[in-house]
């Protein structure tokens, strides 16, 4: 692995759409990343934020939301993928990733849980150490409200990030304060190196993503997906052979066209799923100019990258 001569650690923020990723990030630097007010996803690209505490430097990297209205978890992860495996390969540190959940969902639905499940193994068991569970939205719970709020937030602790607690991450609040934002990037700073198991799979095993442990959950679903909608155009097909009135023939028109749409998204996400994203990888960072520092190393790369700097906690920032 090419060891990159920059002392510079990344931080991770993860999480579904809508839970505040961007919101989290641009209490660092306002204005640094899109946000959204719906669930829609504003970060279709890993934003970056460039900053020092205290003389340390850290990337703390927004990355696009899983459970998305528009993009497939499987097209998330491997942007995902792509950005992990260059900062692996780079020999780069990663400090670790703080996980948003928001406290006002009501319910723990079946998508988020599936995302919760995705996220561990994503990440591994020998890497939860370095994780930060976060509740977000603490600014919207109504003082009537408050006790469902910290109930809720009991359960997720004894319940649903119970495996991951016992495996020593650790869960915080987040109170939409610029404070309360670097209070938690600080937990993770100059901590040890950690590496993901995508990232041990990716780089040192050479899988293809479709054959990771995140893989894997993906992949039935993306066939079973896929199949469904290839079934439909050959059933709308068969319905206009048998010259149905002008206003359902449109629709069935109409229906194919969608159908046909979902199905290159899914032929998409099964070619996505075959890549061998590590060994993709290494011919490009023969080009990579580290001396030029992180934004054109990912440039170069082929990375779709937002990246500003900042300081915190009193140290010098500017440009990389």
């Amino acid at each position: 692995m090419p060891v990159s001569p920059s002392n510079e650690g990344m931080v991770l923020v993860m999480g579904v759409t809508g839970a505040g990723k961007s919101y989290f990030v641009n209490k660092l630097k306002e204005g640094s990343t899109v946000e959204g007010a719906t669930l829609t996803s504003c970060t279709s690209v890993c934003q970056i934020v460039e900053t020092y505490v205290g003389d340390t430097k850290v990337a703390v990297v927004d990355c696009p939301g899983f459970d998305d209205t528009k993009r497939s978890d499987t097209e998330i992860l491997s942007v995902i993928s792509e950005l992990v495996t260059a900062q692996y390969h780079m020999g780069m540190k990663l400090w670790g990733i703080v996980f948003l959940h928001r406290i006002t969902d009501v319910r723990f639905q079946g998508s988020t849980q599936n995302v919760l499940s995705l996220f561990q193994q994503l990440v591994g068991d020998d890497a939860l150490s370095n994780v930060v569970l976060v509740t977000t939205q603490w600014g919207r719970v109504t003082h009537v409200d408050m006790p469902d709020a910290i109930n809720r937030e009991q359960q997720l602790r004894d319940e649903y990030w119970r495996e991951m607690l016992d495996k020593n991450s650790m869960t915080r609040r987040f109170d939409d304060s610029r404070a309360s934002a670097e209070g938690i990037i600080a937990l993770l700073i100059g901590r040890d190196n950690v590496v993901l198991r995508l990232q041990k799979e990716l780089v040192d095993e050479k899988k293809a993503l479709g054959k990771t442990a995140a893989g894997l959950m993906l992949g039935p679903k993306v066939d079973k997906k896929l199949k469904a909608s290839k079934d439909d155009v050959k059933r709308l097909r068969a319905e206009l052979q048998k010259k149905p009135n002008n206003t359902r023939r449109l629709r069935i028109q109409r229906e194919i066209l969608e159908a046909e749409e979902r199905i290159a998204k899914g032929e998409s996400d099964e070619a996505r799923l075959g890549k061998k994203v590590g060994v993709d990888l290494i011919d490009k960072l023969k080009r990579v100019d580290w001396t030029q520092g992180l934004k054109i190393a990912l440039s170069v790369l082929g990375f779709a990258v937002t990246i500003v700097s900042l300081v915190l906690g009193g140290g010098q920032g500017g440009a990389f």
